[in-house]
């Protein structure tokens, strides 16, 4: 339960961060 909130979070700074990131 714990690994599926980690991988959720995980994967949404990515998504959030890949587009500042690449600016």
């Amino acid at each position: 339960m714990w690994l599926c909130q980690c991988l959720v979070v995980l994967i949404g700074a990515m998504i959030i961060g890949l587009p500042l990131y690449t600016r």
